[in-house]
């Protein structure tokens, strides 16, 4: 043996994959991407599964640079590791890195590759290509001694060059000397020399220590009594503080092996992680002899590296024979065949039953002349387990699907599926089908082809038919957009129709485009036909709402005119005789009575208002007290007539409301009216008037009748009134405190009724918001109006002549001078002779109405100045903006107020 020289290359010839032998076998296996590189970087061959893998032809790859499909963050990584290669620095390396696609995407694979000579004096290297999956970076070698040992795919030792001692050593080393790692810890390289070189390696250690590292070969025995020739690789390492020799060993062709064809498969798939081996049958055929096994094949078996040479299955191992009969008749199909056979095999392990997916490939006769083959495994106890659960998934999805097909034949929804974007076909389910009139398992589209579209019917909506793009289903399909509560109108041929209520919402494919549509369509045409019957109802409530309304607008007007002439006469009588008692009673009695009369009429025309939201609240901020005030004077003739005392209470400071004030005076004097009528004469009724943090309120307590508490439940329900009063002594409406709760509530407040039971009186509580403070005392009565200063020229237009007379007594006693009309032509020619300069005109005139009349009298000579007052019957809010439009000046409700009505024309003519 020549001294080793501390570099140079080595020199064993390497075969490629077109030779015969375990080599080719384990090129074309189809567990594993296999290649050949030259040293330039490109491939010289790649076989089937890598192209596979990579998504790509051979043609694509060979010749082709590997850096150009490595991913650059990767590439510099493998460039170093190739150097090394290239300058013997290291036999092999691993590492993991990503391979770009045909189809662009980067697959990340792990690459074992080693040194190998292409031919005679050409370098190159040989790579296992495996798919690997998770996000880790390329692997970068440990640095320190015994992770480079441990990834290494190659025998490495770690040797004491003082005495020659194995101080460490991979599992690879172990292997291809076949000493188990027990036997071989402690042994020393002298042990291992064989006779003709013995003596040499302890001077080749001191070398390396010397000079640093060194190249050479050596011949070493191994366990089976066979020699194994080595290229030692070997460089001086530090180990634990001391010198040491680190060895990276690669097996060279021995004679009789083949042209080194095994050795290179050793080397190549000693770091691959898939379990490969090349095998023998024996000599009768009946079971299979290991020759070669890897790492990861001896581990799946249990054993350490290097313990399956030369044992046999079924004799040592303890393969099962079923599972041994299926290795040998796929050993015996790939020899007869002339290719690689594929075969699963499964097998009982202490977690249950385990797969392996195998491909074998006869590769030749070995040295002993018997067949020699080279197997791949691979567990794919996973993908069984995913393939069963792929099978069970499958299952109950045809499950799920029959029972959706008998949900889609059952419901009574109708269902449409569209699997176009155009909607040429839609198939619709029975229910649906029967919605349209259409045969069942029909084509319900109406943008399928001519010979296949229904022509029964049309879908309208609004009273517009739709085009074809506006229909639902078809618009959804387009756009991709949901529809949702959509009713249409479908019409049939025989002149019915059907609504129906319609959801839409799109199907899309794997790669997020519209494939299509779904919908479900209800038939709500019963729905529909009740709604219409319900608004017809409606309608007609409303419309009788608003011929009631107006009956009650005449009939206030109507009885307005004859109470107004019945007030008037009364007030004529006692200007006749103004001493005489019983003139004065029944004047009084006429007062009360008309008075009666009208607020009955008020109070209906209110509850109509506040029903329909008419009525207008006209506020502003004033005096609680002096609303009270005027209320306890309003009815203070009626409390005095039934001999009752009235207790009145107000604070000595003002409280501040913004408020209507006539309406709530309204309501105050309903609680008072209330007070005196159901309580028996003589008896005391109290108010007050306090402030209650950020309420006013108002209270009225009287010793009436009192209430049940049934009564009191419904006391401010329209229409009701106590028991006591069932017999109408008391008469009434029973709506006065229906309006007053109402009036209350319009203004933010609430009233509240108490009663401790029938014959203990009642309470009525009122409370209103506070506003900021008011400045002067309680609101003083206003005062009555002096005689007018100056007699007018006054034109009465009434159709009521009683009424119109009686209002011209009562302005001519006033100092007037007063002409009447009952109707409008009458009213224009006398006042071309009289020249008023106010008038009074009803408006409610047959033939020319009061607005029209007040028209006119303005476009005569001198109209422009005349003071114009409505004196009616009609109070509603529209019939005061009408009349101020007909230039009207004042509006005033019947009966009249002839205080009032002299105030107006006391004061100074319109300007």
């Amino acid at each position: 043996m020549q001294r080793p020289e501390p570099s140079g290359a080595d020199a064993a010839p390497s075969p490629t994959p077109s030779g015969p032998g375990a080599f080719r076998a384990l090129f074309h296996n189809r567990l594993a991407g296999v290649d050949l590189v030259d040293g330039d970087g490109r491939w010289v061959d790649v076989n089937e599964r890598l192209c596979e893998l990579l998504a790509t032809g051979r043609d694509r790859l060979v010749g082709r640079a590997v850096e150009d499909f490595t991913h650059p963050d990767d590439a510099a990584a493998e460039r170093e590791h190739v150097r090394r290669l290239s300058s013997g620095g290291a036999s092999s390396y691993r590492m993991t890195k990503r391979l770009l696609r045909g189809d662009g995407r980067w697959l990340r694979v792990e690459v074992d590759a080693a040194a190998v000579e292409l031919a005679p004096g050409t370098p190159g290297r040989a790579s296992v290509v495996v798919p690997v999956g998770g996000e880790e970076g390329p692997f970068e070698a440990d640095r320190r001694l015994r992770a480079l040992m441990e990834e290494s795919p190659w025998p490495v030792v770690l040797i004491d060059p003082a005495t020659g001692a194995f101080l460490e050593f991979n599992e690879a080393a172990s292997e291809a000397l076949g000493f188990p790692g027990r036997e071989l810890a402690g042994m020393t390289l002298a042990e291992l020399e064989v006779e003709e070189t013995r003596g040499e390696i302890p001077s080749r250690l001191d070398y390396i220590v010397e000079a640093g590292g060194a190249r050479f070969e050596v011949r070493l025995r191994r366990r089976d009594g066979g020699v194994a020739t080595v290229a030692v690789s070997a460089r001086r390492v530090e180990h634990r503080g001391r010198p040491a020799v680190q060895s990276i060993c690669r097996l060279l062709p021995t004679e009789g092996e083949a042209d080194g064809r095994d050795s290179l498969v050793r080397q190549v798939l000693h770091g691959a992680p898939l379990p490969m081996g090349i095998v023998e049958l024996s000599d009768d055929g009946l079971d299979v002899l290991h020759v070669f096994d890897n790492p990861a094949a001896c581990r799946s078996l249990g054993l350490d590296p290097g313990g399956t040479a030369g044992r046999r299955d079924g004799a040592d191992l303890g393969v099962p024979p079923g599972a041994l009969k299926a290795w040998i008749e796929a050993y015996r199909a790939s020899r007869r065949v002339g290719h690689a056979v594929q075969f699963e095999e499964a097998h009982e392990h202490e977690g249950g039953r385990r797969w392996l997916g195998v491909v074998v490939s006869h590769v030749g006769r070995g040295p002993s002349g018997r067949d020699r083959f080279c197997y791949i495994a691979e567990d794919i106890t996973d993908r069984k387990r995913d393939e069963e659960e792929i099978r069970r998934l499958n299952r109950s999805l045809e499950r799920q699907a029959a029972e959706l097909r008998t949900v889609f034949e059952v419901l009574p929804i109708g269902i449409g599926i569209a699997d176009d974007p155009e909607c040429r076909l839609i198939r619709g389910n029975p229910a649906f089908s029967r919605m349209l009139r259409i045969p069942a398992g029909s084509n319900v589209s109406l943008t399928a082809p001519e010979a296949e579209r229904p022509a029964t019917f049309r879908v309208f909506r609004d009273g517009r038919e739709l085009a074809e793009l506006e229909l639902p289903m078809q618009s959804t399909a387009r756009t991709g957009v949901p529809v949702r509560d959509f009713e249409a109108e479908v019409r049939f041929d025989d002149g019915e129709s059907a609504h129906l209520l319609e959801y839409v919402a799109p199907l899309f494919d794997e790669a997020g485009a519209v494939r299509g549509c779904v919908g479900a369509f209800l038939d709500v045409t019963e729905r529909r036909r009740a709604e219409e019957e319900r608004e017809r109802l409606l309608q007609g409530l409303r419309d009788a709402d608003r011929r009631k309304d107006a009956f009650l607008a005449m009939l206030a007007h109507e009885l307005r005119s004859p109470l107004s002439a019945t007030g008037n006469a009364a007030q004529i009588l006692q200007m006749k005789a103004p001493d005489d008692p019983d003139v004065r009673w029944c004047c009084d009695v006429i007062r009360r009575q008309t008075g009666r009369l009208s607020r009955l009429m008020d109070d209906l025309l209110d509850v109509s208002r506040i029903g329909r939201g008419k009525l207008v609240l006209r506020r502003e901020a004033v005096d609680l007290r002096g609303v009270v005030e005027r209320a306890v004077e309003t009815v203070r003739p009626a409390v005095e007539a039934k001999r009752h005392r009235l207790d009145v209470s107000l604070p000595g400071e003002p409280i501040g409301v913004t408020v209507d004030p006539a309406r709530i005076e309204q309501v105050v004097v309903n609680l008072l009216s209330n007070a005196a009528k159901y309580s028996e004469e003589g008896r005391t009724i109290a108010i007050s008037a306090r402030r209650d943090g950020p309420t006013a309120v108002v209270r009225v307590e009287d010793e009436g009748v009192g209430m049940t508490p049934e009564v009191l439940a419904r006391i401010f329900d329209p229409f009701t009134q106590a028991e006591a009063t069932i017999g109408r002594s008391q008469g009434g409406l029973g709506i006065g405190l229906a309006i007053a709760k109402s009036l209350v509530e319009m203004h933010g407040g609430g009233v509240a009724a108490e009663s401790d039971g029938p014959g203990l009186g009642s309470a009525f509580t009122v409370r209103l918001p506070l506003s900021g403070p008011i400045a002067s005392g309680p609101e003083a009565p206003e005062p009555t109006p002096p005689p007018a200063a100056t007699a007018r020229r006054v034109l009465v237009v009434d159709d009521n002549s009683d009424a119109a007379l009686s209002l011209g007594r009562l302005l001519e006693g006033a100092g007037h001078h007063v002409a009447t009309a009952l109707d409008g032509p009458s009213a224009l020619e006398i006042a071309a002779e009289f020249r008023p300069e106010a008038a009074v005109l009803d408006l409610g005139l047959p033939g020319m109405d009061g607005f029209e009349l007040a028209s006119r009298l303005r476009r005569t000579p001198g109209g422009r100045a005349m003071l114009l007052v409505a004196l009616t019957g009609y109070g509603r809010e529209d019939d005061r903006r009408r009349a101020r439009r007909a230039g009207f000046d004042h509006h005033m409700m019947k009966p009249a107020d002839v205080v009032a009505l002299a105030r107006l024309l006391a004061g100074p003519p319109p300007p």
